[in-house]
């Protein structure tokens, strides 16, 4: 499965950056990048990350340290 991040989590991931930056900036770009990186790894097994029906169809949640990523993985065709 190929990772889309969309602009509004691309969006989220800056900010997360920023806000990082402003006590560290060398740990801002590496959290980013471990953020990326999980989200690249969940596109192996998505259906192994917990399903979230009371918040969306089809939607599945993990956490990175204290964030939370969500994902939707597309659906076969």
């Amino acid at each position: 499965m190929q990772l889309l991040i969309t602009p509004m989590a691309a969006r989220d991931l800056e900010e997360i950056g920023d806000y990082i930056a402003q006590a560290n900036p060398i740990r801002a770009g590496s959290f980013v990048a471990e953020l990326r990186a999980h989200c690249q790894k969940i596109c192996f097994n998505p259906a192994g990350y917990r399903q979230r029906p009371e918040l969306s169809d089809n939607l599945r949640s993990c956490a990175h340290g204290n964030y939370v990523i969500f994902s939707r993985p597309r659906q076969s065709r």
